[in-house]
């Protein structure tokens, strides 16, 4: 059974690029270390590039490395974990956390407020608020202070910066962030100040001085710049893109197909595609139509391979390796293989035993976000700029 639906960013947790020396999101951390269940689907650890667990599989439920660290699930208790399986007993006790570092900050929830902790898991912002978003570059979270306040923003000294008086919001990137008043959008910059005005029916960060606007009245969209200059006429369908990776590319729906772009709008090679990923280590995951194999491409539109009639993506690729899934008849099998089609490590279950719903539900988790801040967006945590 083929999948149609648009890869485009949310099918893993944190990818990291070849090059990219800065781990302080998660879609840049460089530890080695993958996500995966035993033989029996019960529990999950983490295993190396050769396959072997480096971690033993004893945790019910486990998230990708950041910082140097991976959130996991001891007991009832939310605990973080370093690449050689050390508990960080200086963590605070947390009820929920964010599972992922933002900027060297992590936001944490007790007794329903949350607050943050740096990467010594010091508290920097006191579990205090309504509502915490994550950690800009340029140092600010968004903020809701009580359940009936608006949305603002705060510094990592846990200080209001920007008034609370948005009915939506999104976090910073390229120095400027989305904001709703009413019924419509602007971009403010880092002192509150609008740098687009409130009339466009929809804006979203894209990353790469971008922001992706919709057609008044309509569902098509194109792209301004970072003062509300249109540099791409509302020429894509359906447009809410998830941002661009390190590949600077774009995926876009035009004619009932799906393509990559650059940010001025140029296709970037030939190939219409009615299911596709972004670029992730320098591959994307591709679907020329129902009755065709999933491929792997590099940034020039090259297929690199093809996957069997009854495998699927699970995964972008992460660190080299990518998860995919071989459904038979009475069975399925998760592999991990790099970008030759080697399996590093697969295992099994069968279709009258699935995997317990904690162990399925920490693998979605698994999936990784697209390659830029902007992607840090499309996490169920981030307010809806819609609410």
């Amino acid at each position: 059974m083929k999948k149609t639906l648009l890869f485009a960013a949310v099918i893993c947790l944190a990818a990291a690029f070849t090059g990219c020396k800065d781990t302080k999101i998660p879609t840049n951390d460089t530890t080695k270390l993958w996500v995966a269940p035993n033989a029996d689907w019960t529990q999950v650890g983490y295993i190396d590039a050769k396959g072997n667990f480096a971690i033993p599989a004893t945790y019910q439920a486990a998230y990708d490395f950041c910082c140097g660290y991976a959130c996991v699930a001891v007991g009832n208790r939310v605990q973080f974990i370093d690449k050689n399986n050390k508990l960080q007993t200086s963590a605070p006790a947390m009820d929920d956390c964010d599972v992922n570092f933002y900027h060297n900050c992590l936001g944490y929830k007790i007794s329903n407020l949350w607050g943050m902790v740096d990467t010594h898991f010091k508290t920097v912002i006191q579990p205090a608020n309504y509502y915490l978003g994550y950690m800009s570059k340029d140092g600010l979270a968004l903020v809701q202070r009580t359940s009936s306040s608006k949305l603002g923003y705060m510094d990592r000294s846990g200080k209001v910066a920007i008034a609370e008086m948005y009915d939506g919001a999104s976090m910073f990137i390229d120095g400027v962030a989305v904001v709703r008043m009413g019924n419509y959008y602007g971009a403010i910059d880092k002192k509150g100040q609008f740098v687009i005005n409130p009339t466009y029916d929809y804006l979203k960060s894209v990353g790469g001085g971008r922001i992706a606007f919709n057609e008044k009245g309509s569902d098509k969209g194109g792209l301004l710049d970072l003062k509300g200059n249109v540099v791409v006429a509302a020429m894509y369908d359906d447009f809410d893109p998830v941002g661009f990776t390190t590949s600077n590319l774009m995926v876009a729906e035009r004619n009932n197909s799906f393509s990559f772009y650059d940010k001025n709008g140029n296709l970037a090679f030939p190939g219409n595609y009615i299911s596709c990923s972004s670029f992730y280590d320098g591959v994307a995951w591709v679907l020329i139509s129902e009755d065709s194999n999933w491929q792997l491409i590099d940034t020039k539109g090259k297929v690199l391979f093809s996957l069997d009639s009854n495998q699927e993506p699970y995964t972008i690729f992460h660190n080299g390796l990518a998860q995919i899934v071989t459904v038979g008849s009475n069975s399925a099998t998760l592999e991990f293989i790099d970008k030759s089609k080697n399996v590093v490590y697969s295992c099994s279950v069968s279709a009258s035993d699935l995997a317990p719903a904690r162990v399925k539900g920490q693998l979605d988790k698994t999936r990784l976000y697209a390659g830029t801040e902007a992607a840090m967006m499309v996490n169920p945590k981030e307010v809806n700029m819609d609410r």
